[in-house]
């Protein structure tokens, strides 16, 4: 039949095989043309039964463009399988370059914080001791703002060292029990200064249920409180107010099973009365380095408070969220498990 051109060449042969079981067969080889060019072949064989007697059937084809798109295919598997080798060779490479450059930064920010706040703090504890020398009402004034800003500098130094230790993973957590009611209350009472200046009252709420005591890092918690409390006297309107209040809550945590288990949980919220936030950055007010558009024009900052306080948080393993008001204004609720079994492990 010459080149087969890739068509199907059948008949049906009388008898069968004496090694053929009387089954379907696939068989692949090589085949010489009558002008003496090879050409690979597929030939099936198949049992044919007819009036006439069991005959076996054969088919044969010419699959050299089969094979050929198959060598092709290989070939452009294997190319792809080195491309896939060399990018990620080349990720692992930046991902390490990465990691470097942030183990870098964060002893950067951790050095250059110290070694600024080290001379800060002598010109705070200097200008406290001129102060109490007596100085006239003009000076009085000019002291008072570079207090402030020294105030506000060592605010920026400090969240830069908690960000370093957040980033480097050196931040140490110490739980004790307390109860969040003493933390908030103790908060309250050194803001109130700050409150009064502004005319804001802040209204406790009392609480639906009791505050039950958590085990967790006073220190760090209280440092939340603070840096929520500061936020909302800052961006309140003058007159207002600030509610505060506890509630009752759950927290979903992934036990490993395909359903998340409910823990029971307290919550602490704090309503200002300020300018809020666009609803469109709510998902971003908790990232590094990101204030709201309406802050940026009202009060300067590093937007690295809130960054903070979730990282915090989540290392207690609680949660923290932002809400807009409708009308002005904006809640940040933080949620925290008492954790009692960590609480019982300890006292055993």
């Amino acid at each position: 039949h010459g080149r087969l051109e890739g068509m199907a060449v059948v008949a049906l042969m009388p008898g069968l095989k004496a090694d053929w079981a009387g089954e379907s067969q696939r068989l692949e080889g090589e085949a010489q043309a009558i002008d003496g060019s090879g050409f690979p072949f597929e030939m099936s064989l198949a049992p044919v039964q007819t009036v006439a007697g069991a005959y076996m059937g054969c088919a044969v084809r010419d699959v050299t463009d089969r094979r050929k798109a198959d060598e092709e295919l290989q070939m452009h598997r294997q190319r792809l399988e080195q491309l896939v080798e060399a990018r990620t060779r080349e990720l692992s490479l930046a991902k390490e370059a990465a990691e470097a450059a942030n183990v870098a930064k964060g002893h950067f920010l951790a050095n250059i914080s110290h070694e600024i706040r080290t001379p800060l703090n002598a010109v705070v504890g200097l200008l406290h001791l001129i102060r109490r020398a007596g100085v006239p009402p003009a000076q009085a004034a000019r002291m008072d703002a570079v207090e402030a800003a020294s105030a506000h500098l060592l605010r920026i130094i400090n969240a830069l060292l908690d960000l370093a230790k957040i980033e480097s993973g050196k931040m140490d957590i110490h739980p004790t029990v307390f109860a969040l009611g003493d933390v908030l209350e103790l908060q309250v009472q050194q803001m109130m200064p700050l409150a009064d200046r502004r005319h804001i009252d802040m209204r406790t709420d009392p609480p639906a249920v009791p505050v039950p005591a958590v085990f967790q890092d006073r220190g760090k918690i209280s440092q939340i409180v603070n840096n929520l409390l500061s936020n909302a006297i800052k961006f309140t309107r003058e007159g207002s107010e600030i509610s505060l209040s506890f509630s009752a809550a759950t927290l979903s945590v992934q036990d490993g099973s395909p359903t998340e288990a409910s823990v029971p949980a307290v919550a602490l919220t704090i309503t200002d009365q300020g300018i809020g936030f666009p609803p469109e950055e709510a998902e971003t007010i908790f990232d590094k380095f990101v204030q709201s558009c309406k802050s940026r024009n009202t009060a300067g900052g590093t937007g690295l408070g809130l960054a903070i306080c979730k990282e915090i948080i989540t290392a207690h393993h609680g949660h923290i969220r932002a809400e807009n008001r409708p009308g002005g204004g904006a809640s940040f609720t933080i949620v925290l498990p008492p954790d009692n079994q960590t609480h019982e492990e300890e006292a055993a």
